[in-house]
């Protein structure tokens, strides 16, 4: 379910197709005219265009497993490669950013067939989240993702199984993996109700990761993919930010007396829909967190 006064449209500026619009009844999508590069899967904060029954979590430790990993698409069936996803667009700045972290050896992204591909726009955008996370969590350095856009340049070894090895390693997989993709999004399933909460999976993954992290990178990572929230002295305690967010970062806290807005970082996704339905206008979402806990509901400190 959509607020229909959102400002929110990344999904429509990112569109190489223009296959999505907006209007009073919600999110639309042309599914004739989508290609399936996911980019406004990658692009939305709450998951709002999500792929049924795709774990990029289990992708992650297939690809953790492995001693040179190549990830790469469905379209093209011969493809080389150890895991496959529907397109490689779908990778955020914050799968990226996970992937750089936890990867023990370089990953491959297999972008060999993007040029002929209609989904080829998915390139540039690779590598402007590449730099992004560079520059914010690598010092700079390169990442330990690789793009690869030409067949010399890709180191491939395919993993060979003894029959009892197939068997356990297709047992592992999950079974969208396991037959293929078909393409484009999935059809819609039954409206969401505001009460419906749920923390977008690349935020679950951040949460997951923190604890193996040095000081250093976790500070960067709170600096960057994490945000805390203000609310001034005009809030009315109406509660319609408690109701309008969609993964539970907010709710009211105190005693029936002292009642007062609560906020978890570890749970928000930027999408500022707190901000943007509160009609006192009185709260602010601010990149970045210096706290202890992001898991914890801590009180908003007054915006001055």
């Amino acid at each position: 379910m959509r607020f229909n006064r959102s400002s929110c449209d990344k999904c429509l500026d990112v569109c190489p197709v223009k296959a999505i619009w907006i209007d009073d009844q919600g999110l639309h999508i042309d599914r004739d005219a989508c290609t399936g590069c996911m980019l406004c899967n990658s692009i939305c904060p709450a998951d709002g265009l999500s792929i049924q029954n795709f774990n990029f979590q289990s992708v992650l430790a297939k690809l953790k497993d492995l001693q040179s990993p190549v990830l790469s698409c469905h379209v093209v069936a011969d493809n080389q490669a150890h895991i496959k996803i529907p397109c490689l667009g779908l990778l955020s700045e914050t799968h990226l950013a996970v992937m750089s972290i936890l990867a023990e050896a370089p990953v491959q992204l297999n972008l060999t067939a993007c040029k002929k591909c209609v989904n080829g726009v998915v390139v540039n955008k690779l590598q402007k989240s590449l730099f992004a996370v560079a520059a914010k969590l690598m010092n700079g350095s390169a990442p330990k993702i690789k793009l690869i856009e030409e067949k010399a340049d890709l180191h491939f070894r395919p993993i060979s199984y003894t029959r009892r090895g197939f068997f356990d390693a297709l047992r592992h997989m999950d079974f969208p993996e396991t037959i293929g993709y078909s393409g484009g999004l999935p059809a819609g399933d039954k409206p969401k109700a505001y009460a419906d909460k749920a923390v977008p999976d690349k935020i679950k993954m951040l949460n997951k990761i923190l604890p193996m992290l040095p000081e250093t990178l976790k500070n960067w990572v709170y600096e960057n993919y994490y945000y805390h929230l203000r609310v001034d002295s005009n809030c009315d305690l109406c509660l319609s930010c408690v109701m309008i967010c969609p993964t539970g970062a907010l709710k009211i806290g105190g005693d029936g007396s002292t009642g007062k807005i609560v906020f978890s970082s570890a749970f928000c996704n930027g999408c500022n829909l707190c901000a943007e339905f509160c009609s006192k206008n009185s709260i602010d979402i601010i990149k970045g967190f210096s706290g202890k806990n992001p898991s914890a509901y801590a009180s908003c400190e007054a915006a001055t």
